[in-house]
C-alpha cells in the first residue's frame, strides 16, 4: 500500500494487492413478480455462491465483498 498527497494527484491510496476475481448478478424481474418474494440478502447469497464456484477461488482467499442492490 502507498499513499500520496499532490496538488496533480490529490490525497489517495494505491493498493498492489487487490484483484477483481469476478462478478455475477441476478435475473432481472418484474415488479411484484416471481423474485417479489425472495429477499435481496438470499438473491446475494445465491450470486455469491454463483461467483465462486465460477472461479474456482477457495472462500477462505476471500477478505473482502462488495454488494450492490440496485431496485
Amino acid at each position: 500500500m502507498k499513499s500520496f498527497h499532490s496538488l496533480e494527484k490529490g490525497i489517495g491510496i494505491v493498493y498492489n494487492d487487490i484483484f477483481l476475481v469476478n462478478g455475477m448478478r441476478t435475473a432481472f424481474g418484474k415488479f411484484c413478480g416471481t423474485l417479489s418474494k425472495v429477499s435481496p440478502t438470499d438473491l446475494g447469497i445465491f450470486a455469491s455462491k454463483a461467483a465462486i464456484e465460477k472461479t474456482g477461488i477457495r472462500p477462505d482467499m476471500i477478505d473482502q465483498v462488495i454488494i450492490a442492490n440496485i431496485g
